[in-house]
Protein backbone atom coordinates (compact mmCIF):
# COMPACT_ATOMS: atom_id res chain seq x y z
CA UNK A 1 0.00 0.00 0.00
CA UNK A 2 2.76 2.45 0.95
CA UNK A 3 4.74 1.58 -2.19
CA UNK A 4 1.67 2.26 -4.36
CA UNK A 5 1.16 5.64 -2.69
CA UNK A 6 4.76 6.70 -3.36
CA UNK A 7 4.56 5.46 -6.95
CA UNK A 8 1.40 7.53 -7.46
CA UNK A 9 3.00 10.58 -5.87
CA UNK A 10 6.08 10.35 -8.10
CA UNK A 11 3.90 9.79 -11.17
CA UNK A 12 1.84 12.89 -10.35
CA UNK A 13 4.94 15.03 -9.88
CA UNK A 14 6.29 13.75 -13.21
CA UNK A 15 3.00 14.49 -15.00
CA UNK A 16 2.61 17.95 -13.51
CA UNK A 17 6.29 18.71 -14.20
CA UNK A 18 5.87 17.80 -17.87
CA UNK A 19 3.48 20.63 -18.64
CA UNK A 20 -0.06 20.23 -19.89
CA UNK A 21 -2.77 20.96 -22.41
CA UNK A 22 -5.49 23.12 -20.82
CA UNK A 23 -7.65 23.26 -23.92
CA UNK A 24 -9.16 21.40 -25.68
CA UNK A 25 -10.70 19.13 -23.07
CA UNK A 26 -10.61 15.40 -23.83
CA UNK A 27 -14.04 14.21 -24.97
CA UNK A 28 -15.09 17.72 -25.95
CA UNK A 29 -17.01 18.97 -28.93
CA UNK A 30 -15.44 20.64 -31.94
CA UNK A 31 -17.20 23.07 -34.27
CA UNK A 32 -16.29 23.78 -37.91
CA UNK A 33 -13.25 21.48 -37.60
CA UNK A 34 -11.53 24.15 -35.46
CA UNK A 35 -10.40 24.01 -31.83
CA UNK A 36 -8.26 26.23 -29.60
CA UNK A 37 -5.02 24.62 -28.34
CA UNK A 38 -3.03 26.00 -25.39
CA UNK A 39 -1.39 25.04 -22.12
CA UNK A 40 1.78 25.33 -20.03
CA UNK A 41 5.28 23.87 -20.26
CA UNK A 42 8.10 23.91 -17.65
CA UNK A 43 10.75 25.27 -20.07
CA UNK A 44 10.91 28.62 -21.90
CA UNK A 45 10.94 29.02 -25.69
CA UNK A 46 10.35 25.30 -26.36
CA UNK A 47 8.75 24.18 -29.59
CA UNK A 48 5.43 22.37 -29.20
CA UNK A 49 3.65 20.55 -32.01
CA UNK A 50 -0.08 19.94 -32.30
CA UNK A 51 -0.64 16.63 -34.05
CA UNK A 52 -3.65 14.69 -35.31
CA UNK A 53 -3.82 10.95 -35.82
CA UNK A 54 -4.50 9.96 -39.42
CA UNK A 55 -7.15 7.20 -39.14
CA UNK A 56 -6.08 5.65 -42.46
CA UNK A 57 -2.31 5.44 -41.93
CA UNK A 58 -2.37 5.41 -38.08
CA UNK A 59 0.46 7.98 -38.12
CA UNK A 60 0.64 11.38 -36.43
CA UNK A 61 0.53 14.47 -38.67
CA UNK A 62 1.62 17.89 -37.41
CA UNK A 63 -1.17 20.42 -37.98
CA UNK A 64 0.20 23.38 -35.96
CA UNK A 65 3.40 24.57 -34.26
CA UNK A 66 4.02 27.01 -31.47
CA UNK A 67 6.61 27.86 -28.79
CA UNK A 68 6.30 28.27 -25.07
CA UNK A 69 6.73 31.86 -23.91
CA UNK A 70 10.05 33.26 -22.75
CA UNK A 71 8.53 34.71 -19.58
CA UNK A 72 7.46 32.25 -16.90
CA UNK A 73 4.61 32.21 -14.43
CA UNK A 74 5.89 31.31 -10.97
CA UNK A 75 3.88 28.57 -9.33
CA UNK A 76 5.34 28.64 -5.83
CA UNK A 77 5.08 24.86 -6.00
CA UNK A 78 8.62 23.67 -5.29
CA UNK A 79 8.70 19.85 -5.56
CA UNK A 80 9.76 20.24 -9.18
CA UNK A 81 13.46 20.03 -10.00
CA UNK A 82 15.02 23.21 -11.35
CA UNK A 83 12.46 26.00 -11.61
CA UNK A 84 9.03 26.53 -10.12
CA UNK A 85 7.96 28.47 -13.24
CA UNK A 86 5.73 27.40 -16.10
CA UNK A 87 5.63 28.96 -19.56
CA UNK A 88 2.39 29.56 -21.44
CA UNK A 89 2.04 28.25 -24.99
CA UNK A 90 -0.79 28.92 -27.42
CA UNK A 91 -1.23 27.42 -30.89
CA UNK A 92 -4.39 29.50 -31.42
CA UNK A 93 -7.38 28.19 -33.33
CA UNK A 94 -6.25 24.96 -34.98
CA UNK A 95 -8.08 23.56 -38.01
CA UNK A 96 -8.19 19.77 -38.23
CA UNK A 97 -8.01 18.82 -41.94
CA UNK A 98 -10.86 16.68 -43.25
CA UNK A 99 -8.66 13.62 -43.96
CA UNK A 100 -7.76 13.40 -40.25
CA UNK A 101 -11.34 12.79 -39.15
CA UNK A 102 -12.73 9.34 -38.41
CA UNK A 103 -16.24 9.19 -39.84
CA UNK A 104 -18.53 6.54 -38.40
CA UNK A 105 -21.99 6.55 -39.99
CA UNK A 106 -23.18 3.79 -37.64
CA UNK A 107 -22.75 5.88 -34.49
CA UNK A 108 -25.86 7.88 -33.58
CA UNK A 109 -24.37 10.44 -31.19
CA UNK A 110 -21.51 11.92 -33.22
CA UNK A 111 -20.84 12.60 -36.89
CA UNK A 112 -17.07 12.26 -36.76
CA UNK A 113 -14.17 12.37 -34.35
CA UNK A 114 -10.50 13.27 -34.34
CA UNK A 115 -7.64 12.26 -32.06
CA UNK A 116 -5.13 14.98 -31.18
CA UNK A 117 -2.10 15.55 -28.97
CA UNK A 118 0.49 18.18 -28.11
CA UNK A 119 4.07 16.95 -28.19
CA UNK A 120 7.51 18.52 -27.84
CA UNK A 121 10.21 18.21 -30.48
CA UNK A 122 11.86 15.65 -28.17
CA UNK A 123 8.73 13.47 -28.29
CA UNK A 124 7.32 14.27 -24.84
CA UNK A 125 3.51 14.12 -25.00
CA UNK A 126 1.77 16.74 -22.85
CA UNK A 127 -1.09 15.37 -20.74
CA UNK A 128 -4.57 16.85 -20.96
CA UNK A 129 -7.72 17.03 -18.86
CA UNK A 130 -11.21 15.55 -18.96
CA UNK A 131 -12.62 18.65 -17.20
CA UNK A 132 -11.39 22.24 -17.19
CA UNK A 133 -8.85 22.58 -14.33
CA UNK A 134 -8.55 25.51 -11.95
CA UNK A 135 -5.09 26.90 -12.77
CA UNK A 136 -4.92 28.64 -9.38
CA UNK A 137 -5.55 25.45 -7.38
CA UNK A 138 -3.09 22.80 -6.25
CA UNK A 139 -1.92 21.20 -9.55
CA UNK A 140 -1.66 17.69 -8.09
CA UNK A 141 -5.21 17.83 -6.71
CA UNK A 142 -6.53 19.19 -10.02
CA UNK A 143 -4.81 16.35 -11.89
CA UNK A 144 -6.24 13.76 -9.52
CA UNK A 145 -9.76 15.12 -9.94
CA UNK A 146 -9.81 16.19 -13.60
CA UNK A 147 -6.79 14.73 -15.40
CA UNK A 148 -7.02 12.56 -18.48
CA UNK A 149 -5.26 9.60 -16.85
CA UNK A 150 -6.57 6.95 -19.26
CA UNK A 151 -4.61 7.98 -22.34
CA UNK A 152 -2.19 10.57 -23.66
CA UNK A 153 -4.46 11.71 -26.48
CA UNK A 154 -7.36 14.12 -26.78
CA UNK A 155 -10.44 12.80 -28.58
CA UNK A 156 -12.85 15.44 -29.89
CA UNK A 157 -16.27 14.89 -31.43
CA UNK A 158 -18.43 16.68 -33.97
CA UNK A 159 -21.82 16.00 -32.41
CA UNK A 160 -25.21 15.90 -34.09
CA UNK A 161 -27.26 19.00 -33.36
Amino acid sequence: MCRAFFALAFALVAVVNSGCVLEPINGGQIRNETTRFYGFFPEPDSQILVQALNPDTVEWETIARTRSSKTGVRTGFTPFPGSDSFYYWDAGDVVVPEHLWDINELNLWYRKRCVLRAVTIGGQILPSYNERPDVFADPVQEWLEKGNKQELVITLYDLFD
